[in-house]
């Protein structure tokens, strides 16, 4: 979904082009933190959350078509139902990435079915905790790091 949005080259550059002193491993890690972030606030800015701009999108359109039909109305309806498959086009290619199912086929448009599998695969995928090789359990985040927090780059 974001490969398709042309701004998407243009933050992950930006990102990347924060000055950071240090040793390889230091700066690539800080770049990579940055990039993150950036792809993180260009996500919530750019797409939100494509649930509610597709309904959004679809109410409009209801409305649209309740008037009553003229040039204009149908130009917006036009524009409307481009706009609308764009955003269902992007949903689906998130959903079909995130599923990793084979056989998802293209226009299938059964995105709840996708997100129940994806959570699905990440709570299989979650390590709750970690047994060290003197055979005690580690659950939580003070047992690896100590009683001092994670530092921060």
């Amino acid at each position: 979904m974001w490969t398709k949005d042309k701004s998407s080259s243009e933050v992950v550059h930006n990102a990347w082009q924060i000055e950071v002193k240090g040793f390889h491993s230091y700066k690539l890690a800080r770049k990579q933190d940055a990039t993150k972030r950036e792809i993180r606030r260009w996500n919530k800015t750019s797409f939100g959350h494509v649930q509610e701009r597709i309904k959004a999108f679809e109410n409009r359109l209801a409305k649209i078509q309740n008037v009553d039909p003229s040039k204009e109305n149908l130009e917006m309806e036009v524009a409307l139902n481009l706009e609308l498959d764009g955003w269902k086009t992007r949903n689906e290619i998130k959903w079909n990435k995130k599923s990793r199912e084979l056989w998802i086929r293209a226009g299938d448009r059964n995105t709840k079915f996708f997100q129940l599998s994806t959570l699905k695969r990440r709570r299989r995928n979650n390590i709750s905790e970690i047994k060290l090789d003197d055979g005690i359990w580690i659950n939580n985040m003070e047992s690896v790091w100590g009683k001092n927090p994670r530092p921060k780059g």
